[in-house]
Formats: C-alpha cells, sequence, structure tokens
C-alpha cells in the first residue's frame, strides 16, 4: 500500500497469528498507510482463546504448532503508546490510543445448552497524530 493512503486499518483477529515481530512490522506499515487524523481499529481475542479452550486443547495435532499467541491487552497499549514512524517528509507520528474495552461473548454449545462467557476480547480503537 502507498504511504497515507487509507483512513481506517480494521483488523479482525490477525495479531494472535504474527510473531511478535510481525506484529511490530504490521503496526509500522499501518501507521505508513494511515492518513492524518486516520484510525486503526484492532479486535483481537487476548489472554487466552475467545472458544473457552485452553490453548493445549485445540484443534491441532500434536505435530503440528498451535499457530496463536495471545497477548494481554495491556501489551499492545503498551506497544501502541510507544511506537513512532518518521515519514519521508522527517514528520514524526504516533499512535492516540481512543478507547479498549473487552467485549463479552456467548458460546452456543449442542443440545440447546447455551454458556455465557466473559472473554479476554479486546476492542483498541487508535487515531493517528503527528507529534508538534
Amino acid at each position: 500500500m502507498d504511504e497515507k493512503s487509507v483512513d481506517l486499518v480494521f483488523t479482525n483477529w490477525l495479531m494472535m497469528y504474527l510473531s511478535d515481530r510481525e506484529v511490530i512490522e504490521f503496526l509500522f506499515n499501518a501507521m505508513r498507510w494511515l492518513r492524518a487524523d486516520g484510525y486503526l481499529h484492532l479486535r483481537e481475542s487476548c489472554s487466552e482463546p475467545s472458544t473457552g479452550r485452553s490453548k493445549s486443547a485445540t484443534l491441532h495435532s500434536n505435530a503440528e504448532a498451535n499457530p496463536t499467541h495471545y497477548r494481554f491487552s495491556s501489551l499492545y497499549i503498551k506497544l501502541l503508546r510507544a511506537i513512532r514512524y518518521r515519514d519521508n517528509d522527517g514528520k514524526v507520528w504516533r499512535f492516540d490510543v481512543q478507547w479498549s474495552c473487552s467485549v463479552p461473548t456467548y458460546i452456543t454449545v449442542s443440545l440447546q445448552f447455551k454458556i455465557s462467557r466473559v472473554s479476554d476480547l479486546n476492542v483498541i480503537r487508535l487515531q493517528i497524530l503527528a507529534i508538534e
């Protein structure tokens, strides 16, 4: 994507499939892609699987590693507040965390059992701002 070419970057359960290095690379790219006053909206399953299963109880065979990396929302917020990007004009940009919240989810189980569960599924909205 071209620099400063979009107003919104939206992700849904993306970061949990990226390594730490890939997360940082993606955030720098998102900052580069966004226009001034653009938004980055992240929706992530944090800390644990949103299915209520433990990470060890997965659909993956023993031979195949679980590809998910659950991170605490506080880690994402700390990273987003710390990251800086200098554009081609020498202007330095940062993210401004607008809000973050956990979203309650419901899991419907067969045989008409309904289990209510609040997962640590977080939504983070950020605005990109130039540092004056």
